[in-house]
């Protein structure tokens, strides 16, 4: 083997120590499944498609930003949602969109010992809910409370679920 190819193989070995597989694999399933372009999942997860392409082919190990890291992973736990393309590009967009960062800056806050005031607290919980759970889990779990039980999860639960659950 070349050097170059020592070192391509040196990185997809850290890659998998790092993210479980190769960021090939877990980024080609994910064009796979909401049958876009690197170019599209590259603006979907905030970053350029020169980057992507050098972590796919492994010339750069790890994504510098967090926040490309967990859109990456919300784009992978919703994929099964991306049944047609309108709503893969829905899904795409709101990823791309939404401030996934607020479980990030939740743990560094923590790490340093802060915590968010109740409101605010509030409001990245309903962040997390909907990229993480989506919109029918969260409006079934909201239909299946009972008026006058457990309010302040109520209330979570229509923030998380903003102008839709008022349908």
């Amino acid at each position: 083997m070349t050097p170059a190819a020592d070192e391509l193989d040196a990185n997809r070995v850290a890659q998998r120590a790092l993210y479980g597989e190769t960021l090939e694999t877990r980024l080609g399933a994910i064009t796979l499944a909401y049958g876009i372009s690197q170019r599209r999942l590259a603006r979907a997860l905030g970053i350029s498609a020169p980057m992507l392409s050098q972590l796919i082919s492994a010339k750069r190990v790890k994504m510098g930003n967090p926040l490309a890291h967990e859109r990456m992973a919300v784009l992978e736990q919703r994929a099964d949602e991306a049944d047609t393309p309108a709503r893969a590009e829905e899904i795409l967009e709101a990823v791309g969109a939404s401030d996934v960062a607020t479980t990030t800056q939740m743990r560094t806050d923590a790490r340093r010992g802060e915590t968010p005031d109740g409101d605010r607290r509030a409001e990245v919980l309903a962040a997390m809910l909907r990229d993480d759970v989506g919109e029918d889990e969260l409006s079934a779990a909201l239909h299946a409370l009972t008026a006058g039980t457990a309010p302040r999860l109520r209330e979570l639960l229509e923030t998380a679920l903003g102008e839709s659950a008022a349908r």
